[in-house]
C-alpha cells in the first residue's frame, strides 16, 4: 500500500494461470487475485494461457472459459486478456476467444499510458509479429503517451531472437517503448536491451519450471509509473526487485539442465552395473561437481567447451526391471565462482529393436504383418501410471506392437486387449482416454539433450469422429502425412497406420540407421486415464524422450 501513495498509475501483470487439468483454476491463482484486490492497482493485464485448452470438444472449451471468467471476475478493477497458445490453438478456439472478448489484439490508453496487447498465436505467422498486425502496431506506437507498454504471450525475443531484434525491437526503440511483457515460460526472467525492459512473467498458477534460481516460483508483477517506472516482483508475503532473476543466469541454468547434462543410460537387457552419461560444457569456465547415487558420490569436472563421456556404477542395476529406475543427483556450478544447482536424472534403460523393411497395406487387417517381429506388452514391468493405479492384468490391458518401413513410409500396428474402450475427447485430450502415442526422433540423440533432435509426437485414437490422428508436438508447425485405421472387435482394439518418410527428417532411410522412438498404449476404464503400457514406460512419467527405444533399420 505504501508504494501506491507514491505513484499514481499502477497495474498488475500476471500470466500462465492455467491448471494442468481441464476446467479447474489453480488455488494459487485465486490467492493472487485476493492479494491484487488488497494492493488495489488501476488495472490488471493477463499475458495468456488462462485455460488448459487443446481439445476439439467445444463444450469443454466453453466450460473452461466460464470457470476462468467466474474466477477472474473476483478482481475489483478492470482487467485485460492476452491470448496464449493454450487459449487459441486453431480456428475454432480463435473464434471462441474472439466472440467472448471481442478482439485478438488491441490497444488502449489510461492516464496517458499506452497499453498494446499483441497476439503471438496466429497460425499463419507462428512465433512472429508480422503482416497486418505489425502494420497496426507501427501505427499504434505513434500515439502520444508518457509510457508505452507491449504485452504478448510468447517471449518472441527469446524464441526467434534474430527476427525480433532485426524487425521488431528497432520499431519499439524508435517509438520509446518502456517495457515488453510476456509469459509462456512458467517462470520469471528479466532482460534489458537499449533501455527496453523485456520481462517474462509466467508464474500465476501453471506447473512451474524446475529451478527457483532460474525464476521457477509463483509470482505476479506490480508496475507503477509517474515520473519514473518501477516494477516489483511479488511472491506470497514478499516483494522482490525486478532484476532478482537476470536473463543471463536463468539462461545459463537451463542450458546446463537442458543442453549440457544428458541422461544416464544403459542398454537393455542390462549386462553391466555401470551407466553412461554425456556432459557437454558450452561455457568458458569448467563445469564441476558431484554425481550422487544412493550412498555413493563421484566427483566430475569438464573443461570449458569440452564434452566428456562419464561412466559410473549403479549398485543393483542388473536386477532392475524397467521402471522406476534409480535417481541420480548432480550438483553442478552454474557460475564461475561456484554457485550451484542440483539437477535430477533417472537412469534410462534403452532396448534395441530391429525394424524390418516390408511394405504393409493400411486396411485394418494385420494378416500381412507376417515375418515381422512383434513386441509384447503383457507384463507388469511395461505398466506406468501417474495416479498410482495398478496394472489390472492382461484382460484389463495388454497387447503387442510391430514396426516396418519401406522407401516411402514408416508402418506401425498394435493389437490391444482392453476390456473397456473409453475415448471421449479427441485432439490433444486423447491420452486422457484410450489411444496410441507414437513419439519419434530421427536426428540427434535425446539421451544427450541434443538441440538438433527432430521430435514428433502423434496421438491416434478411435474417437466419436472415427479413427483420428493428432500432431501434439511440435505445436503450430503444420501437419504431417499419415494414414490410420482403427477398429474395435469385442475386447480388442486394432491399430494400423503409417507415417510419411517426409515427416521424419534427417534420416537417409538406409539399413543400419537409428530411429529413437516409442509406442505407448494409454488405458482408461471410463473416468480418466489410469496408466499406460510401453516397453519404456518412463517416457510418459518423465515427459522426456530420452527414455526411448533404439529402432535400427534392418
Amino acid at each position: 500500500m505504501f508504494l501506491l501513495f507514491i505513484f499514481s498509475v499502477s497495474f498488475v501483470v500476471l500470466g500462465d494461470n492455467r491448471s494442468n487439468k481441464p476446467i479447474e483454476q489453480p488455488e494459487v491463482f485465486k490467492r493472487i487475485i485476493n492479494e491484487i484486490n488488497v494492493i488495489g492497482p488501476d488495472l490488471v493485464i493477463n499475458v495468456g494461457d488462462m485455460i488448459l485448452g487443446y481439445t476439439d470438444d467445444t463444450t469443454l472449451i466453453m466450460k473452461e472459459w466460464n470457470r476462468f471468467d467466474s474466477t477472474i471476475k473476483r478482481l475489483d478493477m478492470e482487467y485485460h486478456l492476452t491470448p496464449g497458445n493454450h487459449d487459441v490453438w486453431d480456428s475454432v478456439s480463435q473464434e471462441i476467444f474472439l466472440n467472448r472478448y471481442g478482439y485478438l489484439y488491441k490497444s488502449f490508453i489510461r492516464d496517458r499510458v499506452l497499453f498494446i496487447i499483441l497476439n503471438s498465436e496466429f497460425r499463419s505467422s507462428p512465433d512472429r509479429i508480422e503482416g497486418e498486425q505489425l502494420e497496426w502496431l507501427k501505427q499504434e506506437l505513434k500515439r502520444p503517451a508518457r509510457f508505452k507498454f507491449v504485452f504478448l504471450h510468447k517471449p518472441l525475443w527469446a524464441i526467434d531472437s534474430t527476427f525480433w531484434y532485426s524487425k521488431i525491437h528497432p520499431i519499439l526503440l524508435r517509438n520509446r517503448v518502456n517495457a515488453v511483457f510476456a509469459g509462456h515460460w512458467h517462470s520469471y526472467v528479466f532482460y534489458q536491451r537499449d533501455g527496453i525492459r523485456y520481462i517474462i512473467t509466467g508464474g500465476a498458477g501453471a506447473p512451474l519450471n524446475e529451478f527457483e534460481k532460474a525464476g521457477g516460483f509463483y509470482h505476479y508483477l506490480l508496475v507503477q509509473a509517474e515520473d519514473e517506472l518501477r516494477i516489483a516482483v511479488i511472491k506470497p508475503y514478499s516483494i522482490s526487485p525486478e532484476d532478482c532473476i537476470r536473463f543471463e543466469d536463468a539462461q545459463r541454468i537451463y542450458q546446463i539442465s537442458n543442453r549440457c547434462i544428458g541422461y544416464p543410460w544403459v542398454s537393455h537387457p542390462v549386462l553391466s552395473d555401470s551407466v553412461n552419461l554425456t556432459i557437454s560444457n558450452l561455457f568458458r569456465f569448467d563445469l564441476y561437481g558431484t554425481i550422487e547415487i544412493e550412498e555413493s558420490i563421484f566427483p566430475f569436472r569438464v573443461t570449458g567447451n569440452e564434452t566428456a563421456e562419464i561412466r559410473f556404477p549403479v549398485p543393483g542395476l542388473k536386477e532392475l526391471d524397467w521402471y522406476p529406475s534409480p535417481e541420480i543427483l548432480l550438483s553442478v556450478n552454474y557460475q564461475e565462482d561456484g554457485d550451484t544447482i542440483v539437477v535430477k536424472r533417472k537412469v534410462a534403460l534403452i532396448p534395441e529393436i530391429k525394424i524390418k523393411k516390408q511394405t504393409v497395406k493400411i486396411d485394418g487387417n494385420l494378416n500381412d504383418w507376417t515375418g515381422i517381429e512383434w513386441i509384447n506388452l503383457n507384463e507388469e514391468s511395461c505398466w506406468g501410471s501417474q495416479c498410482g493405479a495398478k496394472w489390472g492384468g492382461r484382460r484389463d490391458i495388454s497387447g503387442r506392437i510391430a514396426l516396418s518401413y519401406d522407401d516411402q513410409n514408416l508402418y506401425f500396428s498394435a493389437l490391444i486387449t482392453d476390456d473397456i474402450h473409453d475415448q471421449k475427447k479427441g485432439g490433444a485430450g486423447m491420452p486422457e482416454g484410450d489411444c496410441l502415442i507414437l513419439a519419434i526422433s530421427s536426428h540427434g540423440d535425446p539421451r544427450r539433450n541434443d538441440p538438433d533432435e527432430d521430435l514428433k509426437i502423434i496421438y491416434f485414437g478411435l474417437t466419436y469422429q472415427g479413427p483420428t490422428g493428432f500432431l501434439y508436438y511440435p505445436q503450430g508447425k503444420g501437419e504431417i502425412e499419415y494414414r490410420i485405421e482403427i477398429s474395435r472387435e469385442e475386447d480388442q482394439t486394432i491399430y494400423e497406420g503409417s507415417i510419411s518418410r517426409r515427416a521424419i527428417k534427417n534420416c537417409g532411410w538406409k539399413r543400419g540407421e537409428v530411429l529413437n522412438l516409442d509406442l505407448v498404449i494409454t488405458d482408461s476404464d471410463g473416468d480418466s486415464r489410469e496408466g499406460w503400457l510401453s516397453l519404456t514406460p518412463a517416457m510418459m512419467t518423465e515427459h522426456n524422450t530420452a527414455f526411448c527405444l533404439e529402432g535400427v533399420l534392418d
